[in-house]
């Protein structure tokens, strides 16, 4: 009887030593796997970002280039748009 209840002692103990162990195993991949989320989130909204100021560029060009066609000044158009 002592013996097993030694035997089931120390399966106890090793039980204990190894739940931290698993869990700050199972944390860390967590965290990597967190982290290789929010990384690609982040790339993708960088991306957006980076078509959305381009587009932006493209629309100023037009802009510019019909103003010139139709002989009105960028700054006329500005100050009009500022009083409305």
């Amino acid at each position: 009887m002592s013996e097993k209840n030694t035997e089931k002692n120390t399966q106890e103990q090793n039980t204990q030593e190894q739940k931290p162990e698993q869990v700050l195993q199972l944390v860390q991949v967590l965290m990597q796997n967190m982290q290789s989320q929010l990384e690609k989130v982040s790339n993708t909204l960088y991306d957006k970002i980076d078509q959305m100021g381009n587009k932006v560029d493209e629309l100023e060009t037009m802009v510019g280039s019909i103003a010139e066609r139709t002989g009105i000044q960028l700054d006329e158009l500005e100050k009009k748009t500022k009083e409305n």
